[in-house]
């Protein structure tokens, strides 16, 4: 075998070798880019673990803080001494409400007050105001539905005020100017009127399309406000309630706001002094 095809020999085994490296070398370096990219999934998988921990967490401390302050409020609410229960929550106003509604019915002490929407506050604030020895002049409460109207009735009778509270049935139906039905004959019942509170927990506005359901309440009532009035919106953390109250200050630049998000919210919105 002559050097020619000897040195031929090894010039081909020794492409082999390196091609055989360099193959090695493409596979180790994909393997440790798959490697890398399969830590790197499961780093922000981790992180994402990590973070949604935090928020459990965060979401934890936050419901026991919020079991707290409830647990005050109602303390303070036993206060009262009722004879019969009075639930707080759900489509009831919550205790952050019923603890703000206490504070307004102590500074202002209202002898003209008008519910839409009664409940658990139409039971609160005629308590209280029997116990501070300032019962209301004027108490009505409204309700368009019958059936919860009569349960509140009861409910202030086994507490000892319904003779401080008058009761409304008023179905809701068309307004001119808005969308959707509101309460019927509000104007003829508070007629000759100043009134010194305003609590607005209705027509409900939980449902879809039902939003701006308590729209109406300032427009319609802003002639019957007393000079030192007080209106009080529930629900205000929701948009709806927001963006309500935001047309109602650009509608009457005279009122002025305060935003209390404790629970499920309430604005509190009284006259410019």
């Amino acid at each position: 075998m002559n050097n020619t095809v000897v040195s031929t020999i090894l010039i081909i085994g020794f492409s082999l070798v390196l091609l055989i490296i360099a193959l090695l070398a493409f596979k180790l370096r994909q393997s440790l880019w798959d490697m890398h990219e399969q830590m790197q999934k499961a780093y922000i998988k981790l992180s994402q673990a990590e973070t949604q921990m935090e928020h459990m967490l965060q979401q934890t401390k936050n419901s026991i803080n919020i079991a707290k302050e409830e647990a005050v409020n109602a303390t303070g609410l036993s206060a009262l001494g009722f004879q019969f229960p009075v639930f707080l929550g759900g489509p009831s106003i919550d205790a952050w409400h019923a603890r703000h509604l206490l504070f307004i019915l102590q500074e202002y002490k209202p002898r003209t007050i008008l519910e839409l929407g009664s409940g658990s506050s139409t039971i609160i604030i005629a308590r209280a105001l029997q116990l501070m020895d300032a019962p209301p002049k004027l108490h009505i409460s409204v309700d368009h539905e019958s059936r919860f109207l009569k349960n509140t009735q009861d409910l202030a009778r086994q507490n000892g005020v319904e003779q401080l509270v008058t009761f409304k049935h008023c179905p809701l139906q068309p307004l001119a100017g808005f969308d959707l039905p509101w309460y019927s004959g509000i104007p003829e019942i508070v007629a000759d009127t100043k009134l010194d509170l305003v609590v607005i927990d209705g027509p409900p506005a939980f449902a879809e399309n039902m939003d701006y359901a308590r729209e109406p309440a300032l427009p319609v009532l802003r002639s019957f406000l007393s000079d030192n009035a007080v209106v009080v919106l529930d629900d205000a953390n929701r948009p709806g309630e927001q963006t309500i109250v935001t047309n109602w200050l650009k509608q009457y630049p005279e009122l002025r706001r305060l935003h209390i998000p404790q629970g499920k919210g309430i604005a509190v919105l009284t006259l410019q002094p």
